[in-house]
C-alpha cells in the first residue's frame, strides 16, 4: 500500500479498499507539506499506477474527479474516454465508470462529461472546446487535407439537430491549432487559437472572424537568442528554436483578462494581458538555468489558473537522454502577489488541483488521492524561495 501523507488533525485515516473500510495509522509527515490537516485519501485501483491521471473538483466542490486513459495512448489520446471514479472530500467512494449513477457523477465532473457526451463531435479534431455544462455549443479544429493541415474551425450549435453557426480558416502556418482554456466556459468574450508555439489568434465567438494575432509575450530576437546563449553557456546553434520562447502550455483568466504561458523549453511561466500582450504582465523563473544538471532540459508541462483566477498552478518537467536527474516540482503562485504560497517537490506526487473556492486541494501521490484544506504560505519542509520576476 502506498505512503500516506501526515493527519495533523483525525487521530485515524480511514480509506475505502476493495469496499471495505480499513483504519490506516498516519504515516510521518512528506518533505514539503507538514502543517496541512488531511480531511480523506482513497485508494486508486492498481492499474493507476503507470497511467496518467488527473483530477478535478465536482462544480458544487463536494467531491473529487480522478480519470485515466484506460487504453494504450497514442496520437490524440486527450479526446479518448476515459476511465475515472468520484470520491467525496472525505474519501468515500461514490462511484465509478462502471456504476449505475455514472451519467449523475458526470453531470457533477463537466471536465471529463463531454467525453462520454460529445466524443463523436471531437474524433477528427486537433483541437476543440465547449461552452457550457452541459456543453451548449462546441468549437472544433479539423484538418481538410493531411494531418498538418490546412485547418479550418467550426463553431457548432449542440442541441439536437445540431447546427453549424459559423466556419473559418486558420492562417496557413498553423500547426496542429489547440482551443485555448474554452472548456465549460460560459459563452462571452473572445475565443484563443494558440496555431503554433509562437502565435495566438483571438476569434470572434459569435461570427468566426479572426481580429487579430499576437505572441505569449515578447518573443526574442535573433540577436537576442545568441545573448540568451552565451549567458547560460548553452551548447547549441544559433538558429536552435529553444532560445526563443515559445509556449504549449496555456491558460486563460477571461475574468480578468490574462494568458498564463508556460515556456517549452525552459521554466519560465509568464503572465500576459490579452489587451496588451506586447509587455509582460508576471515572470516567473527568469534566472534558472534552462539545461542544469548537464545533459537534462527543463519545460512547463501544464499551468492553469484556479480558483476563479486567484491562483496560478504550474507543473514543471526536467530530465533528458544525457542525465539521470528527473525533477517534476509543482507551484502554486497567489494572482494578487505572485509569489509562490505552495510548493511540491515529490516525484511521487502526480496531479494537484483546488476547488473552485480555493479552500481544498486534491493531490494524487503515487496511488494515493488525498484531500486537504489547502493552506497556502505555510512553512513548507523546505523553506519557500522568492520566485524570480520582472
Amino acid at each position: 500500500m502506498s505512503r500516506f501523507c501526515h493527519l495533523s488533525v483525525l487521530a485515524v485515516l480511514y480509506i475505502v479498499v476493495q469496499g471495505l473500510w480499513v483504519v490506516v495509522e498516519p504515516s510521518a509527515a512528506a518533505e514539503t507539506g507538514t502543517p496541512t490537516a488531511n480531511i480523506g485519501a482513497f485508494q486508486l485501483p492498481s492499474e493507476c499506477v503507470n497511467d496518467e491521471v488527473r483530477l478535478s473538483f465536482s462544480t458544487d466542490g463536494r467531491s473529487v474527479c480522478a480519470w485515466w486513459w484506460p487504453h494504450q495512448k497514442s496520437g490524440d489520446y486527450e479526446k479518448n474516454p476515459v476511465d475515472f471514479l468520484v470520491v467525496d472530500t472525505s474519501g468515500r467512494l461514490l462511484g465509478n465508470s462502471h456504476t449505475t449513477n455514472r451519467n449523475e457523477l458526470l453531470r457533477e465532473n463537466p471536465s471529463i462529461a463531454w467525453r462520454e457526451m460529445r466524443q463523436d463531435f471531437v474524433t477528427n479534431s486537433v483541437g476543440w472546446g465547449f461552452y457550457g455544462a452541459p456543453p451548449s455549443k462546441g468549437l472544433r479544429i479539423q484538418s481538410t487535407g493531411d494531418v498538418w493541415g490546412p485547418y479550418v474551425a467550426e463553431m457548432w450549435a449542440l442541441s439536437d439537430p445540431q447546427k453549424l453557426l459559423w466556419k473559418t480558416d486558420m492562417p496557413p502556418l498553423a500547426v496542429k491549432p489547440r482551443v485555448i482554456s474554452l472548456l465549460n466556459r460560459e459563452e462571452g468574450g473572445p475565443v484563443l487559437i494558440a496555431i503554433t508555439g509562437q502565435q495566438i489568434i483571438e476569434v470572434d465567438n459569435r461570427t468566426g472572424q479572426i481580429r487579430r494575432g499576437f505572441t505569449p509575450g515578447p518573443i526574442e530576437s535573433d540577436q537576442e537568442a545568441v545573448k540568451r546563449k552565451k549567458r547560460f553557456r548553452l551548447s547549441v546553434a544559433d538558429t536552435d528554436p529553444s532560445l526563443k520562447f515559445g509556449s504549449f502550455a496555456l491558460s486563460h483568466d477571461t475574468a480578468h483578462g490574462l494568458l498564463a504561458c508556460g515556456a517549452f523549453f525552459d521554466k519560465r511561466v509568464r503572465v500576459i494581458r490579452v489587451s496588451s500582450p506586447d509587455r509582460i504582465h508576471f515572470e516567473a523563473n527568469t534566472d534558472v538555468h534552462p539545461a542544469l544538471p548537464k545533459g537534462g532540459q527543463w519545460g512547463v508541462r501544464r499551468v492553469e489558473f484556479l480558483a476563479g483566477g486567484k491562483y496560478l498552478l504550474a507543473e514543471y518537467h526536467f530530465g533528458g537522454r544525457g542525465t539521470s536527474v528527473v525533477s517534476e516540482p509543482t507551484e502554486i503562485f497567489e494572482t494578487a502577489t505572485w509569489r509562490v504560497v505552495w510548493r511540491e517537490d515529490d516525484l511521487d506526487t502526480r496531479a494537484v488541483t483546488l476547488s473552485s473556492d480555493g479552500m481544498l486541494l486534491a493531490l494524487l501521490r503515487t496511488n494515493t488521492l488525498e484531500v486537504r484544506r489547502f493552506e497556502p504560505n505555510v512553512k513548507e519542509g523546505n523553506k519557500l524561495a522568492p520566485n524570480e520576476s520582472n
